[in-house]
């Protein structure tokens, strides 16, 4: 089962830190350190067998990349993008609850070559970002990844009646 809670260290959800500077500096590299983890994480995961070869000493080496959520398309060196809860929805809320965006359920994989940016904005985007999900992702871990999140302003509730209405289609 995929992991759809992130365990942030009590020392960074703590605002009682001398050191605010210090404090943004840690919480920054926890971000990119998880990032990161799930970047990988997926990429192997979502990955499709592209080319074995054969060596001379009978050894066989396998090529696995993953593909495009937009267009479908291999890509070797994708970009994450979270596509139902978005950094910007979480803006203002505590670090531990924001941190909670940076899961499977909330990211796919997107070549760079303008499909990133075609999956940010609209329906369409939204809907090739659930396409893709839902080869990896079942509903009822969506759901539970949705059920156990902060409300973020009412995105939580908005995306929950998203999925709900667009999972079928």
């Amino acid at each position: 089962m995929i992991s759809l809670h992130i365990s942030v260290p009590q020392y960074l959800t703590s605002s009682s830190q001398t050191d605010p500077k210090k404090l943004m500096t840690e919480r920054g590299d926890f971000l990119r350190t998880v990032r990161r983890e799930l970047k990988q994480e997926i990429f192997y995961s979502r990955s499709v067998l592209v080319s074995g070869v054969k060596s001379n000493d009978e050894v066989w080496s396998f090529d696995f990349r993953p593909r495009c959520a937009n267009d479908n398309q291999i890509v070797s060196e994708p970009s994450m993008h979270e596509w139902l809860i978005k950094r910007g929805d979480v803006e203002g809320s505590p670090f531990e609850d924001q941190m909670q965006i940076y899961v499977a359920p909330n990211v796919v994989l997107a070549c760079e070559k303008g499909c990133h940016q075609e999956l940010q904005f609209g329906e369409e985007g939204r809907l090739k970002c659930l396409a893709n999900i839902k080869q990896f992702i079942s509903y009822d871990e969506m759901i539970a990844w949705l059920e156990g999140l902060p409300p973020f302003g009412g995105k939580t509730q908005e995306a929950m009646r998203w999925i709900e209405q667009n999972w079928e289609k």
